[in-house]
């Protein structure tokens, strides 16, 4: 939802031909759990943005910030985005199921979930990845309960743990997971 990173993006896919036919479509907003204006973090390495603050004390936010170069009051900007939730955002342009839905959002996957419940409880999402930070990055953590409380009870099974390093050799520890709607699983 950063601006600067939108436009980048939109200037890179805006001359090819699947943008041209209107195959792709663009969007500047953050998705969420609500619809409203929030707080938007954004790092000079901007990998690391998020609607979560960093912790500024973690090896990981140090790290990322030695690694940009930038002065401590260049490297962080808090910028106000429009966060809008996937059910939502779905209804409004008539979206009816998504055969892959990925979760990348530093640290407000759960937050995400939340807000796509009402196509989950309709087994209208096929496959979910999601990218899941364990450890120190962000003010608030996440633990594999925090996606698991919402897609179990709508009969989502974890089918993969990518492996993604240690805690002990890395500030994260950060994995991708993919969950499957059952009637999939069997199938496997």
């Amino acid at each position: 939802p950063a601006p600067d990173t939108f436009n980048r993006m939109k200037k890179k896919i805006e001359n090819t031909e699947e943008f041209k036919k209107g195959d792709i479509k663009l969007f500047n907003i953050a998705i969420d759990n609500n619809n409203s204006k929030q707080k938007f973090y954004y790092y000079k390495h901007h990998t690391i943005s998020s609607l979560l603050p960093s912790d500024s004390k973690s090896k990981f936010y140090k790290s990322r910030e030695l690694a940009s170069k930038s002065k401590k009051n260049d490297f962080e900007k808090v910028l106000e985005v429009q966060t809008k939730k996937i059910d939502d955002f779905c209804k409004e342009l008539n979206i009816n199921h998504i055969d892959i839905l990925k979760i990348d959002v530093q640290g407000t996957e759960d937050r995400v979930l939340e807000g796509c419940k009402e196509l989950l409880s309709r087994q209208k999402i096929k496959l979910i990845r999601i990218e899941l930070i364990l450890g120190f990055a962000y003010k608030k953590n996440l633990a594999f309960y925090d996606i698991e409380k919402t897609l179990t009870p709508f009969g989502y099974k974890l089918i993969l743990i990518e492996n993604g390093g240690n805690l002990i050799s890395y500030s994260n520890y950060q994995t991708d997971l993919i969950y499957v709607r059952n009637d999939i699983e069997e199938k496997i």
